[in-house]
């Protein structure tokens, strides 16, 4: 190589602005630098902030949701139980009418059982002591009380 053009060159290399190499420019650049990262900083926090935010929202809208659907559940067992208990409160009402009445019935029955077999029992007596020696009894009473009359008309 030529060692005239050498010279040259070096001193183009100041010709031109080196600012990796110039602190102000390096401090300039680490500011704005650090600056940037603290905006995408802030930005990115603010970003997660909305984010966590609106992800808090959706939870809640879905917990609400699931709530009301429970509540809705819960009021649709208490109404099948109601509607259980009343079908068997009925039921019960229904078999306890008729144990009633059966139970009238046979009270019933025996009433008149009752009264049948006094009525026998009365007819039974009156056959037994209405029956002819009864009669026989009574015509005697009579008869001997005619003689008895008729003996004391006689004595007068």
């Amino acid at each position: 190589g030529d060692f005239r053009n050498q010279p040259e060159d070096n001193l183009e290399f100041f010709s031109e602005i080196h600012e990796d190499q110039d602190p102000e420019t390096i401090e300039i650049t680490n500011k704005i630098s650090k600056q940037r990262f603290e905006y995408d900083l802030l930005k990115l926090s603010r970003e997660y902030e909305a984010s966590k935010n609106h992800t808090i929202q959706e939870l809640k809208k879905e917990w609400d949701k699931e709530r009301q659907n429970i509540l809705l559940h819960i009021k649709n067992l208490r109404q099948t139980l109601s509607n259980k208990q009343q079908k068997q409160r009925n039921a019960l009402a229904e078999q306890i009418k008729q144990t009633i009445k059966e139970k009238e019935d046979e009270a019933r029955q025996g009433i008149q059982y009752l009264r049948d077999k006094s009525a026998n029992q009365v007819d039974a007596i009156n056959r037994r002591y209405c029956q002819q020696p009864w009669s026989q009894e009574i015509e005697q009473i009579k008869s001997n009380e005619i003689n008895r009359s008729v003996h004391v008309v006689q004595e007068m």
